[in-house]
């Protein structure tokens, strides 16, 4: 006997979003011998500046009620576009490569 299960496609899509916005990370490489300490507070720093010129936190959960709507989801993946640009220049301006 086959069992078929129904998977909303809402939910294929926000399984295909969440597995983006990880893969989406980035290799940062300190250029100007920056020690372990000045490249954590640079990091804590840019991540800082990232959220409040962007007021997004990739942080926090999608709210339950986004993850049923397509079109949230694309407006998440836009904002964690933009955060993350707002990050890498941060990062590029004290001196890091990012890739």
């Amino acid at each position: 006997m086959k069992i078929w299960i129904r998977i909303p496609m809402f939910a294929i899509l926000a399984a295909i979003l969440a597995i983006a916005e990880v893969a989406n990370s980035s290799l940062v490489y300190p250029n100007q011998g920056q020690s372990r300490e000045q490249q954590s507070q640079d990091l804590r720093e840019c991540y800082a500046r990232a959220r409040e010129e962007t007021d997004f936190d990739p942080a926090k959960p999608i709210p339950k009620e986004d993850r049923s709507s397509p079109e949230k989801l694309r407006q998440r993946q836009e904002r964690i576009r933009v955060y993350n640009q707002v990050l890498n220049t941060c990062l590029q301006e004290r001196g890091y490569t990012v890739q």
